[in-house]
């Protein structure tokens, strides 16, 4: 006998939740769909719910239950498990395929999608079996994420690595179905979406407080359920392979109290997620830092992870892998061929050629009018010459490794940012916009973000928005910083300057803006132990640091 599935239509309601901790949002978004099998023949086709939509905690036992969550990526489920989801509706795919059970709790055969329509491989004893049945997604054998039916539970055993499949959607689910052979099914996972705004890199690990990876049960009573649970040990980190060709990734997670982490960055602060639920996590762009400053009325950016870095032989630029971290006497080394790292560039020298003399990063001559771009003395590295800017113009590595994400600050933004911009109460001070620190031994300047909440294990912050004060005031490891970065902070470090190619280490910072000034000057922002100044002008020939924000 050959078993063929009918899929119909049948909507539930979507369910939306918006869950807020500290600056972070999570969209809750649950779709119930449903799909029965059945004698007949049918298209494999599960269609999008439409409005209007009413919020239901529990899916119908009746329905296929998907619970969607909000960031993007998705685990390769291999040959057997390939049911995809594009972001609006689900449908099955070739090759996914479905265990059956009889009431004997032995696996009778498989139904699997072929050509737009099921096609079954089950013996007729299934027919004359007059007790329940049960049937498992992905189908246990080469499924990753397979489901397993034994002993009156359904088992799934989440892997530890995927490789990421456009498109692909293996979300666990199991289903009951008394004589009449109509089965129901339910998901026995939360997913989580990782959203990119990004090219992601090559390998995601998430990271939990709890498990995300290994074998689960979900248990029923007849037609309601349905508790999940570790069967055993497990992983506590989830890696991704390969996802860097798409913005959006799946991850099948078991339902339960999470506290995720992506990369080095903390996401989501802990939250219950409920099997049949997609939990997104906006990811943003590579290399940013997780604080927001204002730059202008109404207007924030994000810092990236480090100062501008620029290879030579390689071509290649990149942020420093830390805040503190600088090239220091290296930069004199500068170069066509240098094989290392230089962090101090004249202004505008992205490498686009604008008709400037001199507007690549390694150049280092005096004529300090040769660095205009265009040959004008009055453009900025914006409008008909943003190019020249270096986030712009160039794609950063470890910064979405793609051209036009990263910008430099104007002058007027950097001004705002240090002197106007309204900001938290921080040891009882108002608007607290900075504080001159070290971190691991280095000097520099230490922003605070818009919102920032001292860590209360790390020592309080000394003569905040004292522009005259002492670097040595604030002294903190980097486990203590790491705490105050987490909160947003970030970290401008004293990286002295060049002049030529000679490099000079004077215990300031100087960092440009992307604003002229004059025929042979641009705005550079300046601070050492006796000020602070975003006021700065100098000539644009001098190698100074680039910190470069995204919005």
């Amino acid at each position: 006998m050959q078993f063929i599935i009918f899929i119909y239509n049948r909507f539930y309601r979507l369910i939306i939740r918006l869950i807020m901790r500290k600056r972070h949002a999570f969209l809750l978004l649950g779709m119930v769909m449903m799909a029965v099998l059945a004698t007949g023949v049918a298209g494999c086709h599960k269609p999008e719910p439409e409005p209007p939509f009413e919020p239901i905690e529990n899916p119908d036992t009746t329905g296929i239950s998907f619970l969607l969550v909000l960031p993007e990526l998705q685990q390769e489920p291999k040959e057997l498990a390939k049911t995809t989801y594009d972001g609006r509706e689900l449908a099955w795919a070739a090759g996914d395929e479905i265990y059956i059970n009889g009431s004997d709790r032995t696996h009778r055969g498989s139904v699997v999608c072929r050509d737009g329509a099921w096609q079954a491989t089950m013996p007729s004893a299934l027919e004359a079996d007059g007790g329940s049945y049960y049937a498992c997604y992905p189908g246990g054998g080469a499924a990753t994420n397979a489901v397993y039916y034994s002993e009156g539970s359904f088992t799934v055993s989440l892997p530890s690595t995927y490789t990421a499949t456009r498109g692909s959607l293996g979300a666990p689910m199991v289903g009951v179905a008394d004589s009449s052979r109509t089965i129901r099914f339910r998901n026995i996972c939360a997913i989580v979406k990782l959203n990119y705004t990004y090219a992601a890199p090559d390998t995601v690990v998430i990271a939990d407080s709890g498990i995300l990876a290994g074998a689960f049960t979900a248990s029923f009573d007849g037609d309601s359920l349905w508790t999940v649970a570790p069967a055993g040990s497990g992983s506590s980190a989830v890696t991704v392979v390969n996802p860097s060709f798409q913005s959006t990734i799946y991850i099948p997670v078991p339902e339960g109290d999470h506290k995720l982490t992506v990369g080095n960055r903390g996401m989501v602060s802990s939250v219950y997620m409920k099997a049949g639920y997609v939990y997104t996590l906006n990811m943003g762009v590579a290399g940013r830092l997780a604080g927001e400053f204002g730059v202008a009325a109404g207007r924030t950016v994000h810092f990236s992870q480090g100062n501008l870095r620029y290879q030579a032989s390689g071509g290649r630029w990149r942020f420093a892998s830390r805040q503190s971290d600088v090239v220091g006497s290296g930069n004199a080394n500068l170069g066509s061929t240098y094989g290392g790292w230089i962090d101090l560039f004249g202004w505008g020298t992205s490498g686009w050629n604008s008709g400037a003399t001199y507007y690549r990063p390694y150049d280092n001559n005096t004529n300090v009018e040769g660095y205009n771009p265009g040959g004008r003395a009055d453009s900025d590295l914006g409008g008909d010459y943003a190019n020249a800017d270096w986030g712009v113009y160039n794609a950063i590595e470890n910064g979405g490794n793609a051209a036009g994400l990263w910008r430099t600050l104007t002058h007027d933004e950097w001004v705002y940012l240090l002197t106007a911009r309204p900001a938290s109460t921080v040891g009882g001070v108002a608007d607290a916009r900075y504080a001159k620190a070290s971190v691991d031994g280095v000097f520099g300047l230490l922003l605070l973000p818009d919102v920032y909440s001292h860590p209360s294990g790390v020592a309080p912050l000394q003569n905040i928005n004292e522009a005259t004060a002492s670097f040595s005031d604030n002294s903190y490891s980097g486990t203590q910083w790491a705490e105050m970065e987490a909160e947003g902070a970030v970290f401008l470090p004293v990286a002295g300057r060049r002049r030529n190619r000679e490099y000079e280490s004077p215990l300031e910072g100087r960092y440009w803006s992307a604003t002229h000034h004059e025929s042979a000057f641009a705005y550079a922002t300046l601070f050492f132990s006796g000020n602070v100044n975003p006021n700065l002008t100098q000539q644009r020939s001098f190698g100074f640091s680039v910190r470069l924000v995204c919005e």
